[in-house]
């Protein structure tokens, strides 16, 4: 992940399950990481990360005067959660939840490598984005995510319906982005043949627009 000015920041899961972060600094031009540099313990094995660069210079969150990465990943139990790095630091609630407020939790599939997030409006800095995941019954589906105005999280709540299309088959892998100010959702599914379906969907006037589908052989 690109940080500005050329810094980076790389997010993997090791061999234990942790999730670990290392660091590149463009002025010294060199990768740094340590045994503290533990993002998170609850991953399931093999779970998809997928995370999200917020600009922040104070908004969404007041207090923070720097950059804010929102990351989300698959935790033990095939359940969805969530790290954010604010102030220098990872919170270390991983729910969805506003604080006082009991667990709002989010199911996936059990055998789901795939996850994508995107900022709603790449000209706004707001907080406000889009998390896909395939849940428990095999379906692509969107969440809305905005920050909880509690200083050190964010709150999730079900998205925009995809179309009926992008429903069916075995998702393979999910894509997100933004052309504009549009997002936009890629679907990678199949059937059990050689043949994969690669479906696009952009979001405008509150909807999903009828998906655009690539047929692709694999042999």
């Amino acid at each position: 992940m690109a940080l500005g000015g050329g810094d980076k920041r790389l997010l993997w899961q090791e061999n234990t399950g942790s999730i670990r972060e290392a660091l590149y600094t463009a002025t010294t031009k060199q990768w740094t990481s340590n045994v503290n540099n533990v993002v998170a313990t609850n991953a399931k094995n093999s779970t998809p990360l997928a995370a999200l660069l917020v600009n922040s210079t104070g908004t969404p969150f007041a207090a923070d005067t720097g950059s804010v990465v929102f990351l989300f990943y698959i935790a033990q139990s095939n359940i969805l959660a969530s790290k954010q790095f604010i102030s220098g630091s990872w919170t270390t609630r991983d729910n969805f939840s506003p604080t006082g407020v009991s667990n709002v939790t989010f199911h996936t599939a059990a055998d789901s490598r795939a996850l994508a997030v995107t900022s709603i409006a790449n000209s706004t800095v707001s907080g406000e984005a889009y998390v896909f995941y395939v849940a428990q019954n095999g379906s692509a589906r969107a969440l809305s995510i905005h920050p909880d105005n509690s200083g050190d999280g964010i709150v999730a709540s079900p998205g925009p319906t995809l179309p009926e299309s992008l429903q069916g088959g075995h998702v393979l892998a999910l894509a997100a982005g933004i052309t504009g100010s549009r997002p936009q959702v890629g679907v990678l599914t199949s059937n059990g043949t050689v043949y994969y379906n690669l479906y696009f969907s952009f979001f405008g006037n509150n909807s999903w627009t009828d998906p655009e589908r690539e047929c692709i052989r694999v042999l």
